[in-house]
């Protein structure tokens, strides 16, 4: 169904649908950058009735959803068997109108996901301070450069994406890990406005963030 839901949101937003993809809920220790047994979003899972699975699975059934994806994008016929997912003579139409299909653009920061970007994602995003400092994002970036030259592949190919919780107490702060995230090389910075939101929200952000006065 995700990739019917795919084509059609690419069709109808006239080829501009970006695919977001992750593994989703994985279920690691506190401190490994995942969801640690005691974080409030997994009752949220199980509210859905979702499952959290270790993060060796996830990045693994991640792997095969691109795999389907792609070919429900570009066959006419497609037939998939993998170790969590089955698809018998699928036909999905009509195709995106993006080709091969929509860009992919997958967040994580794991060893194993990282070679898994590298391979097949057109964006990357991952959480900035507090969730991960500069030193870890340094790293991840070096990581992600490994992993594209061991493949052969233009990390310049691969954009990097930055999603950043905004202070309302200290905007300079935020402007400032912007500035630091541009200056590492991520060209797409993602502003996340906690709640309660300030008066005006969008004003306050253009003036304070993105076109301050001073």
């Amino acid at each position: 169904m995700l990739g019917k839901i795919a084509s059609t949101l690419d069709i109808i937003s006239g080829g501009r649908l970006v695919m977001g993809l992750g593994a989703g809920g994985t279920h690691q220790p506190p401190g490994a950058g995942g969801i640690p047994g005691d974080n409030p979003a997994v009752a949220e899972y199980a509210s859905y009735g979702l499952t959290l699975v270790p993060p060796r699975e996830g990045v693994d059934r991640l792997r095969e959803t691109i795999e389907i994806l792609r070919g429900m994008w570009t066959q006419d016929v497609f037939d998939y068997r993998g170790r969590y997912y089955t698809l018998e003579a699928n036909r999905n139409e009509p195709k995106p109108i993006q080709r091969p299909g929509p860009p992919l653009l997958i967040g994580g920061w794991g060893n194993r996901m990282m070679r898994l970007i590298a391979e097949h994602a057109d964006s990357w995003n991952i959480s900035g301070p507090p969730h991960n400092d500069f030193e870890f994002l340094e790293d991840r970036v070096r990581r992600l450069d490994a992993e594209c030259a061991r493949i052969g592949r233009d990390p310049g190919e691969i954009g990097r994406s930055l999603q950043q919780i905004v202070s309302y107490d200290d905007p300079a702060a935020t402007r400032s890990v912007v500035r630091r995230a541009v200056a590492l090389g991520f060209d797409h910075i993602v502003l996340s406005l906690p709640r309660p939101y300030p008066d005006h929200a969008a004003r306050w952000l253009r003036d304070e963030i993105i076109h301050p006065s001073i």
